[in-house]
Parts: structure tokens; sequence; C-alpha cells
């Protein structure tokens, strides 16, 4: 942990290193998910047809799938992992949520 204020973070993690990029994320209605990585499978292509957490549609493109639902009970909230290095925020911090921002949190 390198950089943090309340809701979000920045870190540097040795022990989980992606070879290229991985996140997801909700801002409000609009959901995301993306994946550019050599040790995971490539996302859906095409119109998806998933029903959970409210969703009402998805588009993937392989490396990303965006999509609107209507779960507003997490609105805002992201996970990124680029190489060693990872960045979450969300705005109601949440420990059941996993992997992003489980309480709030101070480093400078």
């Amino acid at each position: 942990l390198f950089n943090a204020c309340l809701c979000c973070y920045n870190a540097v993690d040795l022990s989980d290193v992606v070879l290229c990029f991985k996140g997801r994320g909700q801002y409000l209605c609009l959901t995301y998910q993306g994946c550019v990585d050599v040790n995971t499978e490539c996302l859906p292509i095409g119109m998806i047809d998933d029903d959970s957490n409210g969703s009402v549609c998805k588009l993937g493109l392989g490396c990303l799938t965006i999509g609107l639902t209507t779960d507003l009970s997490t609105p805002c909230y992201a996970f990124r992992q680029c190489l060693c290095f990872r960045q979450a925020d969300q705005l109601l911090p949440d420990p059941s949520f996993g992997d992003a921002v489980t309480a709030p949190v101070c480093g400078c």
C-alpha cells in the first residue's frame, strides 16, 4: 500500500502479478469487466445472456465486457490490476465484496 484515502487505494502486490491488465467495476448502472492476461480465459464475445446481479444487457468483445444493470447495491466500485500494481475504489466499503475496498483506508 503506497497511497490510500478513505475509499480508494493504490498498492504494489508482488505475490499476484498480472502480465498485462485485468479489472472490473460498476458506476451507477454501467458495469464493465476487462482482461488481457495470458493466465486467464478470454471473456465471452457477442451479446451475453446473463440474468445475474440484475443484468439488463451485456456486450462482450473478448477482452472487455460492458453492460447495464439494475442492481445498485454497490453503486460505485472498481478494481484494476496491471503487472504488480493494484488500484481499487469503492464508494460504500463492504467487507463482503471481496477485492475492492473493504473498509476505510488511510496511507500517505
